[in-house]
């Protein structure tokens, strides 16, 4: 993207509301699936797919977004691939923040989203991608519904991701699993 492109797309998003920054985003992340930036992988918080670190590697003041930008392969959960996107999108977090967190506390990381997500919709996306594996634990029959929801199919990490994010969107920014638990995914 050029500059100019980079600019109106920021302006369009700057006047979004909420709900339409989250359908961004999550068309964002489909986009970076296609174009192979964004590895979706269960397990993974976010990694940079050529080994660098994102966390011992940073300098305070750095902007994130050049750790990992748009041509940057990472390997992402679904919370990272809304984290990523996002950052690459908004481009105002530091690296130097991130870097004083390990990537198993991604409670704090996650607190970024929550500009755009609320904490339960976050937990719900976790819950479902990761089949109550992941950092949000199934706690409730609703939790253990959501996290089957892709329990006993073949799909792969980019199909279960793609599906969430379509629902997203199809539900005008609000991820709601009770669309995708009574269908067969």
């Amino acid at each position: 993207m050029n500059k100019k492109t980079i600019k109106k797309s920021n302006a369009k998003f700057a006047k979004a509301t909420p709900a339409q920054k989250r359908v961004l985003i999550a068309k964002d992340v489909i986009a970076a699936i296609k174009a192979k930036t964004i590895n979706p992988a269960e397990g993974v918080w976010c990694a940079r797919s050529d080994g660098k670190s994102l966390y011992n590697e940073t300098q305070g003041g750095e902007q994130l977004s050049k750790l990992i930008g748009k041509n940057v392969q990472c390997d992402v959960c679904a919370l990272g691939a809304l984290f990523v996107c996002t950052v690459r999108r908004f481009n105002n977090l530091e690296a130097g923040i991130v870097s004083n967190y390990q990537v198993s506390d991604i409670y704090e990381i996650d607190s970024y989203l929550y500009d755009f997500f609320s904490r339960e919709q976050i937990r719900l996306i976790e819950i479902a991608f990761e089949g109550g594996r992941g950092a949000m634990i199934a706690d409730s029959p609703l939790d253990n519904k959501v996290a089957a929801i892709f329990s006993d199919t073949e799909l792969d990490a980019d199909e279960k991701l793609l599906i969430i994010m379509k629902n997203i969107i199809k539900n005008n920014g609000k991820f709601v699993p009770r669309d995708l638990i009574n269908k067969n995914v």
